[in-house]
């Protein structure tokens, strides 16, 4: 029923490491991601706390936006950083500070967004890792 999805905020032990997840999602990709380090695919990832501010700011129904926080932050093998942020759904606030966060940072960070779509296409993957979590895709 709508309005009754629980997010399941909280710590997960993920690779030896106390990782904050706000979602399920969040906390199936972690997971995802500590496979892709442990075959050598990344170095390494991290919940990433730094706030990237707009050049500009940004107003939704009376919201102000200043700043993004993207999910993650990715090290590559090849000493290159990628930004990932995992969304279930996206809502007006969030189509708006995407469309900033590219206007102002698009050219030196690259930001890949991991939506229901790729959640349902790799279901079966996600399933088979340590510690999967049942989500609702």
């Amino acid at each position: 029923m709508k309005g009754q999805y629980k997010f399941n905020k909280g710590n997960r032990k993920i690779g030896g490491r106390d990782i904050f997840c706000h979602s399920t999602y969040e906390a199936n990709f972690c997971r995802y991601l500590q496979e892709l380090k442990e075959t050598g695919k990344i170095k390494d990832f991290y919940r990433n706390t730094t706030a990237y501010r707009f050049s500009k700011e940004v107003k939704v129904r009376g919201l102000v936006i200043k700043s993004y926080i993207p999910d993650f932050i990715i090290f590559l093998p090849n000493k290159q950083v990628e930004f990932y942020e995992v969304k279930g759904w996206e809502n007006d606030k969030f189509k708006m500070q995407m469309k900033q966060f590219d206007k102002d940072w698009g050219s030196v960070i690259s930001l890949t967004i991991f939506g229901k779509e790729w959640f349902k296409e790799n279901l079966e993957l996600l399933k088979g890792l340590k510690g999967y979590e049942v989500m609702k895709v």
